[in-house]
């Protein structure tokens, strides 16, 4: 199926925030993550509406660096993707966050999850994949 991206509009952020991830939630908003101060290793949350509007900022924050968001077994994660320091945060709104240490060097970790696994590509060239247990963040290779 073919994909095409398209300029939605510009959010409104706080001066120096950057790198937003939104995640769309079961009312049609999105919850966002961002760096709060670039080269700060702070994340902050915002929620948006079906526009795209920022409808709350709390000015919410905790660590982390270049954030991507997705969903894994019905529960929320944010990855810290700091350089060689990367952890998994699942993120609940009722109860304190999860940090799991991702064992893995690298930085800028995309994870993908299919069929119950979660996997991410560490390098494109050659291909090489991993699947990462999100309670222990180990790692394994995955022969491609």
């Amino acid at each position: 199926m073919p994909t095409s991206f398209r300029h939605v509009k510009r959010i409104t952020t706080e001066p120096n925030s950057i790198f937003y991830t939104l995640l769309k939630l079961p009312d049609n908003t999105f919850i966002g993550f961002g760096r709060k101060n670039c080269p700060a290793r702070i994340l902050k949350k915002v929620l948006l509406n079906d526009t795209l509007d920022i409808i709350e900022d709390k000015n919410e924050t905790f660590r982390g660096e270049d954030p991507r968001s997705f969903y894994f077994n019905d529960k929320m994660y944010v990855i810290d993707n700091y350089f060689n320091d990367m952890y998994l945060i699942e993120h609940d709104t009722t109860a304190p966050q999860k940090f799991t240490k991702i064992h893995m060097s690298g930085k800028n970790l995309s994870f993908i999850p299919h069929n119950g696994k979660l996997y991410f590509m560490h390098y494109i060239n050659p291909f090489v994949l991993y699947t990462c247990n999100v309670d222990t963040g180990i790692c394994e290779k995955v022969p491609v």
